[in-house]
């Protein structure tokens, strides 16, 4: 069963933000989209970015079939995206659990 993408759109104002972040908010959507196909089994997927004068917040979640996050390490596309929100000025939050699908936060200052 393909993924069922909401028809609800969400813009948000990137006048001011860099593009390194642009950049970072574009591969992480990307990146998570791929281990949403692969691993998740998800039926639906929420993508949203919100933003105000100090911070810019991406949100991807999905009601895939999650993981425990104390058992399983990172892999290799969630470390990158990590490493990516660090370096441009932001903070990654990976919250899941079996059966719960998956909640993937980044929150930059700009």
């Amino acid at each position: 069963t393909p993924i069922r993408f909401n028809k609800q759109y969400c813009r948000t104002d990137y006048s001011g933000v860099s593009k390194l972040v642009q950049l970072t908010i574009y591969r992480t959507v990307q990146e998570q989209l791929n281990n949403i196909i692969k691993y998740a089994n998800a039926k639906h997927v929420l993508i949203k970015t919100d933003r105000n004068d100090e911070d810019l917040f991406l949100k991807i979640e999905d009601d895939g079939i999650g993981f425990d996050t104390g058992k399983k390490s990172m892999g290799v596309g969630l470390l990158n995206i990590q490493t990516r929100a660090a370096i441009s000025n932001g903070t990654m939050h990976l919250e899941s659990s079996p059966g719960n699908g998956c909640k993937l936060h980044l929150h930059f200052k700009l």
